[in-house]
């Protein structure tokens, strides 16, 4: 059983393989592809890294499985007159072992099939791919460790599988996908208080502007119905200062 989990740099020879090398990328460019970028290496550690958590959790699906059967087949009897039907609690119990395996399946799909940064020269103009992706494999290990717990959870006989929580392994999931939210997109579920990362872009593609200069500001919704409802007199300049605590 994996228990402790990283990476390894492997040098790639072809980095000096200098007037080939670049016959070589202009002929993967040529298709809109380039195998040997950083941003591709990354993308595909990721992606190893998805399809072998997904192999860890469907374990953990496989043991909720096995356990399910043992307890059907010491719980359920064959039907007599007396009792024709079975124990409406241990059908109820069945019910919740079919449903757990349900939601490893969910979570499992949902790790395999985790989107990563399109390969898009337009996106790629306007967001870090390679530190993007960075924080993906990051959350893939953070992912990866809260599976990793759930496994030597369930290893162990005397644990009820049916007490096991996904909760942390849902929310990590969740988070990885913040990584790649569109962009625009208006935030939901924010609580107040809650510190939120934000991205803003700003690009001139008109004629040069001179001698202007923009301030960002911010100002508290209150019992506004919406955003662009809030009075202007009511916005202030967001302070100059390294601490990002506003």
């Amino acid at each position: 059983m994996p228990v402790e989990l990283s990476l390894r740099t492997i040098t790639n020879t072809i980095d000096q393989a200098g007037s080939v090398r670049k016959l070589v990328e202009n002929v993967f460019y040529g298709g809109g592809y380039n195998a040997y970028s950083s941003a591709n290496q990354l993308r595909a550690d990721d992606q190893l890294i998805r399809n072998e958590v997904s192999g860890w959790l469907g374990q953990v699906r496989k043991e909720a499985s096995l356990r399910e059967a043992d307890y059907r087949e010491q719980n359920l009897t064959e039907p007599t007159r007396d009792h024709p039907f079975p124990d409406r609690a241990v059908i109820a119990t069945v019910g919740k072992y079919e449903k757990l395996q349900r939601e490893i399946e969910s979570v499992e799909t949902a790790i395999r099939d985790a989107p990563v940064p399109a390969n898009d020269r337009v996106l790629q103009r306007h967001r870090n791919e390679v530190g993007t992706t960075h924080q993906l494999i990051d959350a893939d290990l953070a992912i990866a460790s809260a599976v990793v717990e759930l496994l030597k959870q369930v290893a162990d006989p005397a644990f009820d599988v049916l007490e096991l929580s996904l909760n942390d392994l849902t929310k990590l999931v969740l988070d990885r996908a913040s990584w790649l939210s569109v962009l625009n997109t208006p935030a939901s579920g924010i609580a107040e208080g809650e510190k939120a990362r934000v991205r803003f872009l700003i690009e001139n593609t008109g004629l040069n502007i001179t001698n202007q200069n923009f301030e960002l500001e911010y100002a508290a919704k209150g019992i506004s119905p919406s955003c662009e409802s809030v009075n202007v007199t009511s916005y202030v300049e967001v302070p100059n200062v390294g601490s990002c605590g506003v």
